[in-house]
């Protein structure tokens, strides 16, 4: 259980910090879709309802000040419409708003293609994070060596592939063509230096689509 409840957490991270926990995510996303619908509607109703009794008290001094004894329907509709104008373009209604929609869309993508999408906010800092570490990791890497490739040499495998640096690319929804022939990454592991890399390519299923693809040329492995 507390596996699950972490990989709820991980499924909202990008794929580079996600692929540190587990390997399969596709029911934790969709539980993490759902919760992050469900929390921002639920602080999005409550915080209106908050907007509008505010609006109601000040409507029922006004009315008692004006020497109006009663409130009728329509003051009640007028509160309504002016607590709601007033409050879906507050940022944090705007911010709400936004997370319920990224809920919902996280929820479908695993559903219909099987991608797990991260929350913005995360993607963003995933994002700086991969500015700031650029130049350093360019740098870590200047000095590669060529790919190993193995091919079918075990049943865990059709590929492996062996590298001195780390194929950004490489994901379990892209397909890598080679030598005319097309995979898809079933697993990742870590080696040993000069190639610590390591990928295990599966044969892509014939019937399967093609969402993405990356030639590869173990000769010009920057280019992967």
């Amino acid at each position: 259980m507390l596996n699950f409840f972490i990989a709820i957490f991980a499924s909202t991270l990008p794929r580079r910090y996600r692929s540190r926990f587990y390997d399969s995510f596709h029911g934790a996303a969709i539980t993490s879709g759902i919760l992050e619908t469900l929390f921002a509607l639920g602080f999005y109703i409550q915080n209106y309802f908050a907007i509008f009794g505010i609006r109601a008290d000040q409507l029922t001094h006004m009315i008692l000040f004006s020497g109006r004894e009663n409130i009728t329907t329509l003051d009640l509709n007028g509160a309504h419409v002016s607590a709601l104008m007033e409050y879906i373009f507050r940022p944090i209604s705007l911010v709400l708003a936004y997370f319920v929609l990224e809920g919902m869309v996280r929820f479908i993508a695993v559903l219909s293609t099987g991608e797990i999408v991260p929350t913005l906010p995360l993607a963003l800092l995933a994002w700086i994070h991969g500015c700031l570490i650029s130049v350093p990791v360019q740098s870590r890497f200047a000095l590669q060596v060529g790919d190993d490739v193995q091919v079918g040499l075990s049943p865990e495998f059709d590929l492996r592939i062996a590298s001195s640096h780390p194929k950004e690319n490489w994901h379990d929804l892209m397909t890598i063509g080679y030598q005319n022939r097309f995979y898809e990454v079933s697993s990742q592991e870590q080696g040993s230096k000069p190639r610590p890399f390591i990928y295990n390519l599966r044969l892509r299923p014939e019937s399967k689509i093609i969402r993405g693809i990356v030639h590869y040329n173990p000769t010009r492995p920057e280019e992967g």
